[in-house]
């Protein structure tokens, strides 16, 4: 039996990890695997996911390669039977329609999530791994892509409240 599909789409710093982790433990006990872009970008060399995380520089990396990679993992566990929550970035139409192709057979549940621009701005500050640059990027392309279930603004709700958001309405469909 093949697993279940969550899939959280919107720009660095909005929150997708932390909601998640939230989810996987709302979920329990059934078991989901969370996986994330940052789970393949961070098997890069140090120096080179420095030059991306530090100077949001990706000249070394085939960033499109490295989103393939991801989807395909993600598209093998479940067919193993696994769930799995995917936190992504979708930031372009041909982006969506490559993750579509691979996911649309999984009966994917999309959330998008958003937060205001200080919101993200404050958040970017307090972490060292992502530039202004790259938030920004992302909070002018994402989530607009995939066709979203639900939408999600964790400007002012904490990734718990936002969990159970999501489950309210992802229990509700028959998930």
């Amino acid at each position: 039996m093949e697993g279940k599909l969550l899939v959280i789409d919107g720009p660095s710093c909005v929150g997708k990890t932390s909601l998640a982790k939230s989810l996987q433990e709302q979920l329990l006990p059934s078991v989901w695997l969370n996986f994330s872009i940052d789970t393949v970008v961070y098997t890069l060399p140090a120096a080179i996911l420095d030059e991306c995380n530090n100077e949001n520089n990706w000249d070394r990396v085939d960033a499109a390669a490295l989103m393939r990679g991801a989807f395909a993992c993600v598209d093998g566990l479940l067919k193993a039977g696994n769930n799995i929550v995917f936190d992504v970035v979708i930031s372009s139409e041909k982006r969506a329609r490559q993750l579509q192709q691979v996911f649309d057979g999984h009966d994917p549940f999309y959330v998008g999530v958003t937060a205001s621009w200080e919101c993200l701005h404050e958040r970017a500050s307090a972490r060292e791994d992502r530039t202004l640059a790259e938030v920004e990027h992302g909070f002018e392309t994402s989530p607009k892509h995939l066709p979203y279930d639900l939408l999600v603004d964790t400007t002012h709700q904490d990734s718990s409240s936002a969990a159970r958001e999501v489950l309210e309405v992802f229990c509700s469909r028959g998930s």
